[in-house]
C-alpha cells in the first residue's frame, strides 16, 4: 500500500491479493477521480500480478537463507 503523500495523488486507488500462482484473491479498485479505461485496469492487474509473483520467490529467497524448509510451508497454502 502507499503512503499518504502517494496515494492522494494517486488516479487509482488499486488492492490486490492472490496466490503465488496468480489465483486472484481480492481485488479492489477505485479511481480517485475520473473513471479509468478497462485497458488500464487490466495493465494495473497484471503488474500487480507480475510484481506478487516477484515478491513470492524473493520471500522464498529469504526464508530459504534463514534456514526455512519452505517446501513446508508450501504444502500448507
Amino acid at each position: 500500500d502507499l503512503d499518504y503523500e502517494e496515494d492522494v495523488a494517486a488516479g487509482v486507488d488499486m488492492n490486490v491479493v492472490s496466490t503465488r500462482a496468480g489465483k486472484l484473491i481480492e481485488v479492489q479498485a477505485t479511481a480517485q477521480g475520473p473513471p479509468i479505461a478497462r485497458d488500464d485496469f487490466d495493465r494495473m492487474l497484471s503488474a500487480a500480478l507480475s510484481s506478487i509473483e516477484s515478491l513470492c520467490a524473493l520471500q522464498v529467497e529469504a526464508l530459504t537463507s534463514a534456514g526455512v524448509d519452505v517446501e513446508i510451508l508450501k504444502k500448507r497454502a
